[in-house]
């Protein structure tokens, strides 16, 4: 740390301050301070527990006109998807709770990112949708129904960055993302060294803002229009009605170092890159995944994915830069720009954001965790962010996610002035007042909140001081802390609802096959480990060496409380030339030989009700997109009438990849499908991507087995067939069937 700015710290603040800048440099040495206590604020603020603590826990809150505050759950249960608070005497805690919303469409959807009043309704979101409820000013719970005012109707399945945060202008317009379905637009997702889509078919219909009609209902996004592009995810948005703009925090790409160890350094990964802060007008490109901004340099960067090092700009100029560039992985979740009179001036039309904290800084402290402002002044930032409440970890360093006792997410402001901040670890909700004399809040006022700038989850980590892991690492506990520490943790912990745990889970000292194939192959979806549910995607690391794998999976099964056995490196071999045989049962004829089948069976064809399907297998058998397209395209040109593209993907995302592609290349193509393991993709979704053929011979053949072992046991059980032949079809209809 430059003394000098120190020095000058202490001059500014005065002896009182002097001392708090004393004791936060002495716990800084120790490196494992405690700092236990309510929330610290701004002079002249005062905070109350408003409801200690929803079990559900919340993630976003609103308050209607009259002052009743609702809040969407982080995670849903039988009572409900949202809880309606009311504070009866106005002292700044809740007297009355009731929890609603148990509409089956919405139960197990979690993952909500907005809530906001809007024009007498409540409009919340989860995964998939933006719903609203009529509010009913007699009553604290809405009485009318459920409506539904977006849906995403993409059949993606839970994707990284699905949640759907909302803002209204004073138009009637409502502003929903779609955030991109992967962290740089790689194939496969999260993979080391491996190149992005270029261009990236994400940002077709994700990776941007839409906006829709806010009084309309039903809407899908083809009803909408897409606002702006190159946005990975947003999760706080608000609309700025000082200078009638909309603005959003964007949260940055992942894993520099875990996935270009040759470019990049942990400490790269742990500071970089940028958290956005952004303006955003109709038209604008903030360029991902091209490009990403680093707010050290001050400027956009070339993404490893597309060549770049840290250093190369590439055509990153082209795109619009951020109003302003947060350290990378402070995780903005919220924005709320203030207009009321109840805080000081210096507040006015100012953004508050909650900054939810970081999960992936690993080998340095976790940063972030606490209520952030940046002043603005005519619809320009006039201030760096300052910390406007924090103590929220309760702990500083956080060495991980799970050591932080709470963690700030959803802000709203009452008509009255009240903030309300909610934490979504523990369901705690705080109520913030100023309690103090407006006229004389200034500088001073926020001296000891300027001095919190200077603990570990605000400050720029130093590379080598506040290195909190061991160095000269090797064997598996080096391998950990490159591919695995990031998400679940230095120690093993993981993070709440996303990463799980290591430590004493059947997932880790259990079935050693089962851990190699999910290090081979990854897993994306909702699991539940030591009965807590997780929904996350784990990648596939099916480049490391053998001995690698079995080195990593012995220190995790060695280790976080773990005694379970090594796992050999004849282990890993074994299955993975198992699951290879698995992958390259089915092997395609060459183009060339596959055609001349085709024209001969063209040449034979008597009946033109005949239609000749060619089945492409190159994405089953891991050849690519390029040679799906190739074959494809041979086999029409062929003779071949329906084309058959089969994918082992558990979403449709790949064959409907296929689509686009393939009709920009084959004017009219009549595609087939055969959705075996994604088999929640509805028709519908099928016929939008221009699918013509859904074959599900795969379902009818298996119900063929449990229809017999039914008979059989009827058999069994009687000693004859008496009983199963009313169970049974009769041997004439399916005689006819030949005929």
């Amino acid at each position: 740390m430059n003394s000098k700015k120190i020095i000058s710290v202490w001059a500014a603040l005065g002896k009182w301050s002097v001392l708090v800048l004393v004791l936060v440099l002495f716990q800084q040495c120790q490196k494992t301070p405690e700092i236990l206590g309510p929330l610290f604020l701004p002079e002249g603020f005062e905070a109350k527990v408003f409801i200690d603590s929803i079990a559900e826990t919340t993630r976003h809150i609103t308050v209607s006109p009259n002052g009743n505050v609702y809040t969407k759950f982080k995670r849903t249960s039988e009572e409900g998807a949202l809880a309606a608070l009311q504070d009866l005497d106005r002292d700044g805690v809740a007297e009355r709770i009731e929890k609603f919303a148990k509409d089956k469409s919405i139960m197990g959807r979690g993952y909500a990112t907005a809530a906001r009043v809007y024009k007498g309704y409540l409009y919340f979101s989860s995964e998939l949708a933006v719903y609203r409820y009529k509010l009913d000013p007699k009553n604290l719970v809405p009485s009318g129904p459920l409506e539904t005012v977006v849906i995403d109707d993409h059949p993606h399945g839970m994707h990284e960055h699905i949640g759907k945060p909302i803002a209204f202008d004073n138009k009637g317009n409502l502003y929903v993302p779609f955030g991109a379905p992967s962290n740089a637009c790689q194939n496969p997702k999260r993979t080391p060294l491996q190149p992005g889509m270029d261009p990236c078919p994400q940002l077709e219909k994700h990776g941007g803002i839409w906006v829709f009609n806010a009084e309309t209902l039903n809407q899908t996004q083809e009803d909408g229009r897409r606002y702006a592009t190159g946005i990975r995810s947003i999760v706080g948005m608000d609309w700025n009605s000082e200078d009638e703009s909309l603005y959003a925090v964007v949260h940055g790409r992942d894993d520099l170092y875990r996935l270009w160890p040759d470019r990049y350094s942990p400490w790269d990964s742990a500071v970089l890159p940028s958290e956005e802060f952004l303006k955003i007008e109709e038209g604008d490109n903030f360029g991902w995944p091209y490009c990403y901004y680093d707010q050290i340099q001050g400027t956009r960067v070339l993404s490893p994915e597309y060549g770049g090092d840290g250093k190369k700009l590439g055509a990153c100029a082209d795109y619009k830069p951020p109003i302003m560039g947060f350290p990378g992985h402070w995780a903005p979740n919220d924005l709320v720009f203030y207009e009321g009179d109840a805080f000081p001036d210096y507040y006015k039309n100012g953004a508050f954001i909650a900054f939810h904290g970081s999960t992936n800084r690993a080998p340095y402290p976790q940063s972030g965790y606490f209520i952030g402002f940046v002043p603005f002044k005519n619809g320009v930032p006039a201030g760096e962010v300052d910390i406007f409440a924090d103590g929220f970890a309760q702990v500083d360093p956080i060495l991980s996610v799970r050591d932080a006792v709470y963690r700030p997410m959803g802000i709203a402001f009452a008509p009255d002035g009240t903030l309300y901040i909610g934490d979504t670890e523990k369901g705690r909700i705080w109520s913030v007042k100023f309690t103090g004399d407006k006229s004389k809040f200034g500088t001073a006022s926020l001296a000891k909140m300027e001095a919190r700038k200077l603990l570990s989850h605000f400050r720029t980590p130093d590379p080598e001081q506040d290195h909190l892991g061991e160095k000269n690492l090797t064997g598996g506990k080096l391998i950990y802390k490159t591919y695995c520490a990031a998400c679940h943790q230095r120690n093993g912990k993981g993070a709440s609802g996303r990463f799980p745990p290591l430590d004493k889970t059947d997932w880790v000292v259990g079935d050693k096959e089962r851990l190699v194939h999910l290090i081979l192959n990854g897993m994306e979806g909702p699991i539940k480990v030591n009965g807590e549910d997780y929904n996350s995607m784990m990648p596939q690391h099916s480049f490391l060496k053998d001995v690698e794998i079995a080195k990593v999976l012995t220190y995790i099964r060695s280790n976080f409380g773990n005694q379970a056995s090594e796992v050999t490196v004849d282990v890993v071999k074994k299955y993975r030339e198992s699951n290879s045989k698995k992958q390259s049962k089915s092997k395609q004829d060459s183009i060339q030989s596959f055609c001349q089948k085709i024209n001969t069976i063209k040449e034979h064809r008597k009946n033109s009700d005949l239609l000749i399907f060619a089945r492409v297998e190159s994405l089953i058998l891991g050849k690519g997109m390029v040679d799906a397209l190739r074959r494809a395209k041979a086999y029409r040109k062929a003779g071949a009438d329906v084309i058959l593209i089969h994918s082992k993907e558990k979403t449709p995302n790949e064959i409907f990849e296929f689509s686009r592609k393939f009709r920009k290349i084959v004017n009219n193509p009549i595609l087939a499908c055969v959705p075996s393991t994604y088999s929640k993709t509805t028709e519908a979704m099928l016929v939008k991507n221009n699918f013509q053929v859904v074959i599900y011979a795969n379902q009818l053949l298996r119900t063929i087995y449990p229809a017999m072992i039914k008979t059989a046991k009827s058999i069994l059980k009687n000693k004859r067939s008496f009983e199963a032949e009313k169970e049974i079809e009769n041997i004439s209809n399916i005689i006819s069937l030949f005929k």
